[in-house]
């Protein structure tokens, strides 16, 4: 048994047993079993090398996340200061319009003035008027009318001035905040761009790295590559499932405490009803409007998108960002959403992880703590997975519910 393991360490044949044939002494022994800790060594030093390899696609997947979402906020808001812009613009043309109409009245009043003369009734009047007193008397009372009418023409034209410039200034900050609104659409977009060809790059350099690692493990081991590159993803699912089944056994203990412990208030529904206190609240949420069935509907909807394409800003109907997603998917179930993450999380109710249902929202962020660090959303389907639109180069998939960069709560639109 010691010679033909001695065989196997150094890689050659097994000896024969020949009596003619030499027998290995202890140094030989020596040398195979340090040959053996050397393929161990370098084995141990190139799966090192293939996870910091995928660390670094992972961190540049994240950062490319990031800056979509930063690109997605940018242009709700573009969109909400062009509408404003509008608006305000419209009001201020109005006013304008006003104000011209006041200052033509004020026009009629200075040529009729020029036309009169500006003359004014006198004891003369009396004397010289061929009608008499009557009729002077007539007179002075048209123009008092006309006097009252002209300073009411006056402070109509001094409102509509106070009022024009009010509104025009308001319009002209309207326009520099949607001026604004656009160029951080274009600091963002410019951003992600970069992010995005950072991340390509990285991933094509860290698939050369992993590549000539995988050689290099399989030369070690005396392996193939394919043996080793199914051996690699292999380990690599098993640490996902771990991952995963840890994060289930926490939600499903954070639901049995919340069972035994309801908060005040609570009917103890875990059904995941808006009114039952199971859903939480974080204060800084909106509320809910889609029911169960929307859920379903809107899920279902998703499932229809398996397989496109991820592209950071899409909303279809080809391809698809991760709050484009989830967006089209619940507007096709009556439910209006913004295609923006970090705005979705804002808008919706916050509910735990233990009152989960079809079509609720997973938020993730670099700083589960900070909602201005979201950078992704992904809808549950049930049964412990979320279908996603994930990144870059990656399709509409269903995963496991995940916990890593999880927000403390859920939403339900």
């Amino acid at each position: 048994m010691v010679l033909a393991l001695a065989a196997v360490l150094v890689g050659g044949p097994a000896l024969s047993a020949a009596a003619d044939d030499p027998i290995p002494g202890q140094d030989d022994v020596r040398r195979a079993q340090q040959h053996a800790d050397d393929v161990a060594d370098r084995v141990a030093a190139i799966q090192a090398q293939l996870r910091a390899s995928q660390a670094r696609v992972d961190a540049a997947n994240t950062a490319l996340s990031e800056a979509a979402e930063d690109y997605d906020y940018a242009q709700v808001k573009l969109h909400e200061a062009e509408k404003a812009a509008d608006s305000a613009q419209a009001v201020a043309d109005q006013a304008k319009k006003r104000l011209d109409g006041a200052q033509a009245q004020v026009g009629k009043l200075a040529a009729q003035a020029y036309r009169t003369g500006g003359q004014q009734l006198s004891g003369l009047d009396v004397l010289l008027s061929p009608k008499g007193p009557e009729d002077v008397l007539e007179r002075a009372s048209m123009m008092q009318i006309l006097a009252g009418q002209r300073q009411q023409v006056m402070r109509s034209a001094d409102s509509a001035r106070v009022v024009a410039n009010s509104l025009t200034a308001q319009a002209e900050q309207a326009l520099k905040r949607r001026q604004a609104a656009a160029e951080a659409l274009a600091k963002a977009k410019q951003v992600a761009e970069q992010r995005a060809a950072a991340a390509q790059q990285a991933v094509a350099a860290d698939t050369k790295q992993k590549n000539r690692a995988l050689v290099e493990l399989a030369s070690a081991r005396r392996t193939s590559v394919r043996i080793e590159r199914a051996r690699e993803e292999g380990l690599q699912k098993q640490a996902e499932e771990r991952r995963e089944a840890a994060a289930r056994a926490a939600a499903a203990a954070a639901a049995r405490q919340a069972a035994q412990q309801p908060s005040s208030g609570s009917s103890g529904d875990s059904s995941g009803s808006s009114s039952g206190s199971t859903g939480g609240s974080s204060g800084g949420g909106g509320s809910s409007s889609g029911s169960s069935s929307a859920g379903y509907s809107a899920v279902s909807w998703a499932k229809g998108k398996l397989g496109l394409p991820y592209l950071w800003g899409g909303d279809g109907p080809g391809s698809y960002d991760c709050s484009g997603l989830v967006m089209q998917a619940w507007a096709q179930a009556g439910v209006a959403l913004p295609h923006s993450s970090r705005l979705q999380y804002s808008s919706v109710e916050h509910i735990s992880y233990s009152s989960l249902r079809p079509g609720d929202l997973l938020f993730f962020a670099t700083n589960p703590a900070n909602p201005d660090t979201i950078h992704h959303v992904t809808m549950y389907i049930g049964n412990g997975q979320m279908i996603e639109a994930p990144y870059t180069g990656a399709y509409v998939r269903i995963v496991p519910v995940r916990s890593s960069e999880a927000m403390p709560y859920a939403g339900r639109p």
